[in-house]
């Protein structure tokens, strides 16, 4: 499933994005800080 996460680099965004990367999921992210998100990439 394609899924849009608002505040993928914050404390619970960071957990949700790996959890649903970790069951296959396809995200986009928004973030105010992109470098911040270079950890999210699965």
């Amino acid at each position: 499933m394609k899924i849009l996460i608002t505040g993928g680099t914050g404390f619970i965004g960071r957990r949700l994005c790996r959890l649903l990367v970790d069951r296959n999921h396809s995200l986009t992210v928004l973030s105010r800080n992109p470098a911040a998100g270079a950890g999210i990439v699965g």
